[in-house]
């Protein structure tokens, strides 16, 4: 007679990770991705690799996660970046148009994929002087710890925009459709902190963020401090 065994459920697989063309583990395990990039800044600050013009190493990482991603995935990546290699995260966004005269791709560019994004990577430009970045993004800081609930609102989270759910926007405690994000954001921050707070569902998924992000970024917002909507 055949004995019945409880069979133990195996941990769900994590998002496998990608740094350019280096594979780095997944969302369940960031110590390979943590050890490359401790290295790879290392190596930059030692051999003086630095931008034009500054002292600091080059540690910034353009997120290129799949679109249904949730972003509690994100979240650990993203503070595996900051927190265990000194690096930063940044939520890519494309230029509206690409300044006149030579370009090349920067050759420091660090991409992060995360999953199987459907969409070509990004490719971040320089100008002839080799200056500046022509396309850049939004620094992102993960504190999903830190949560707030619609009653919390006060004239110091002026600047708060809320995701809900995927599809469904609040600034200033307002909704707005998708289609009306970038008229909105620049209204809500005309003015303001070049930072605001984002507070999102724990089923938000990363488009709902690019979103949001492509918005804020076109009205001069340059680091989202993300939290969670309380339930």
């Amino acid at each position: 007679m055949a004995s019945s065994q409880t069979q133990k459920t195996s941990p769900a697989s994590g998002v496998p990770l990608r740094l350019n063309q280096t594979e780095v583990g997944d969302t369940n395990d960031t110590s390979r991705l943590e050890a490359a990039l401790t290295q790879l800044f290392e190596d930059r600050r030692k051999n003086r690799a630095f931008r034009p013009g500054t002292n600091d190493p080059v540690n910034l990482v353009y997120l290129w996660p799949e679109e249904t991603l949730k972003l509690t995935e994100v979240a650990k990546v993203v503070n595996a970046i900051r927190r265990k290699a000194n690096g930063q995260g940044y939520l890519y966004v494309a230029a509206d148009e690409k300044p006149s005269g030579k370009l090349w791709a920067d050759p420091m560019q660090l991409t992060l994929f995360m999953g199987n994004p459907k969409s070509a990577a990004p490719v971040i430009w320089q100008d002839s002087r080799g200056s500046l970045a022509t396309d850049s993004g939004i620094n992102l800081i993960f504190n999903l710890e830190m949560t707030i609930r619609p009653s919390d609102a006060d004239e110091s989270l002026a600047q708060t925009i809320e995701i809900p759910k995927d599809g469904e926007y609040l600034i200033g405690f307002k909704p707005v459709a998708r289609s009306d994000l970038r008229s909105a954001m620049r209204a809500q921050m005309k003015g303001g902190r070049p930072f605001t707070f984002v507070f999102v569902g724990s089923d938000v998924n990363w488009r709902s963020l690019a979103e949001v992000g492509a918005a804020a970024y076109s009205s001069g917002i340059v680091q989202f401090t993300v939290g969670s909507l309380m339930p």
